[in-house]
C-alpha cells in the first residue's frame, strides 16, 4: 500500500467515526449545518496525525473520542474564521462558507455546538489531556492567536511566527500530544516538543504559499514567494526529525506522506 493510499485509509476511518457521531447525536436542528461544515472537503490532517501516533502506541481504540474532538475544534475555528467579523470569506475549499450557505447566526451557533461537544468528548480523558486541550484551544493558544491576528498591525517576522504558534501549532500540539499523554510517555512528550513546533509553523507557511486570497497577512506579507518557500523548507526539514521517534511502519508512512506536501508548491 502506498503512503497516499494508507493516508486515505486513515482518513476514511475518521470520516466514518464523524459520520456515525453526527448521525447519532444531531437530528433536525443543526444536523444539516454540522454535516455541511464537517464534511467540507478537509484532509483530516490533525486527526490522521493523532491516529497514526495512537497506532504507534497501541491506543487506537481509546483515541476515538479525541479524533472526533480535534476535528470538531478545527471545524469550529474555520467557521468563525470565515465570518464577517473576521475574514468575511464567501468560499472555503471551493464551497460556500457556512454563513453563506445558511446564515450568520446559524454558523455561529453551529461553531458553538462543535466546540461544546468537542470539550465533552475530551472530558473522557485524564486531567493532563483535558488541561492540554483547554490551554491549546483557549486563551493560551487558538483564541489568543486569533485575537493577535485580528489586532496586530505592521507585522514583523517574530509576530507572525507567534501568531502561527498560537493559531495553527496549538491544534497540532493536541494531535501529537494526546496519544503520547494517553500512553503516559512524558519523556517523548518533552523530546518531540521542538520538532512539533517546527512542523506547525511549516504547515502554516505552506498554507500561506498555497493561499489564493488577494490579501495575505502571513509569511508572504514579508517575503517574496521564492524567499518564503526557502524559509518554509528550512522549518519543514527541521520538523522531519519527528520520524526518528516512530518505529511502526504505518506511522512512518503516514508522516512520510505528510512531509511530501512540499511537492505541491
Amino acid at each position: 500500500m502506498s503512503n497516499k493510499e494508507l493516508y486515505l485509509k486513515y482518513k476514511d476511518y475518521i470520516d466514518n467515526l464523524l459520520k456515525r457521531f453526527i448521525d447519532n447525536n444531531y437530528s433536525g436542528t443543526f444536523a444539516g449545518e454540522v454535516e455541511y461544515a464537517v464534511f467540507s472537503g478537509g484532509k483530516r490532517l490533525r486527526p490522521v496525525i493523532m491516529l497514526a501516533i495512537a497506532d504507534e502506541f497501541g491506543v487506537k481504540k481509546e483515541i476515538q473520542n479525541a479524533l472526533i474532538g480535534i476535528e470538531f475544534i478545527h471545524t469550529y475555528s474555520l467557521i468563525q474564521d470565515d465570518l464577517p467579523a473576521f475574514d468575511n470569506d464567501d468560499l472555503r475549499r471551493g464551497k460556500e462558507t457556512l454563513h453563506k450557505k445558511f446564515n450568520e447566526y446559524s454558523a455561529l451557533l453551529t461553531s458553538d455546538l462543535l466546540l461544546t461537544d468537542a470539550l465533552y468528548l475530551f472530558s473522557y480523558y485524564n486531567r493532563d489531556i483535558i488541561e492540554l486541550v483547554r490551554k491549546k484551544a483557549g486563551i493560551y493558544g487558538l483564541l489568543s492567536g486569533q485575537l493577535k491576528d485580528m489586532t496586530s498591525e505592521n507585522l514583523d517576522f517574530d509576530t507572525i511566527i507567534d501568531i502561527f504558534k498560537r493559531k495553527t501549532l496549538s491544534l497540532f500540539e493536541i494531535s501529537f500530544f494526546v496519544p503520547i499523554l494517553l500512553k503516559g510517555d512524558r519523556e517523548l512528550y518533552e523530546n518531540i516538543f521542538n520538532d512539533v513546533e517546527k512542523f506547525g509553523i511549516a504547515f502554516q507557511m505552506y498554507n500561506d504559499l498555497k493561499s489564493e486570497k488577494d490579501e495575505n497577512k502571513g509569511i508572504l506579507s514579508l517575503y517574496d514567494r521564492k524567499d518564503a518557500k526557502k524559509i518554509f523548507l528550512e522549518y519543514l526539514n527541521e520538523s522531519k526529525k519527528i520520524l526518528k521517534y516512530f518505529k511502526n511502519s504505518e506511522t512512518k508512512k503516514i508522516f512520510e506522506h505528510i512531509f511530501e506536501l512540499e511537492e505541491d508548491l
